[in-house]
């Protein structure tokens, strides 16, 4: 599955809540490609364009390795 395909489902209403009179819902929500260490994350309720890139795990293997 493709990052897209995977912010697609992580988007829809009835996977990620926002359930703001019990004060619950999705903080922060993350989809990822390992093999190319592709890593984005949405804030808050996530749909198909708030993800950014994440960049931290790039940052810290160039640093250590």
């Amino acid at each position: 599955m493709d990052l897209q395909k995977a912010k697609e489902i992580l988007s829809d209403k009835c996977v990620c809540l926002d359930l703001r009179k019990e004060r619950f819902g999705t903080i922060w929500s993350v989809v990822a490609n390992l093999n190319e260490l592709n890593i984005e994350r949405a804030e808050t309720r996530p749909t198909t364009k708030n993800y950014k890139p994440e960049t931290r795990l790039n940052w810290w293997l160039k640093k250590h390795y």
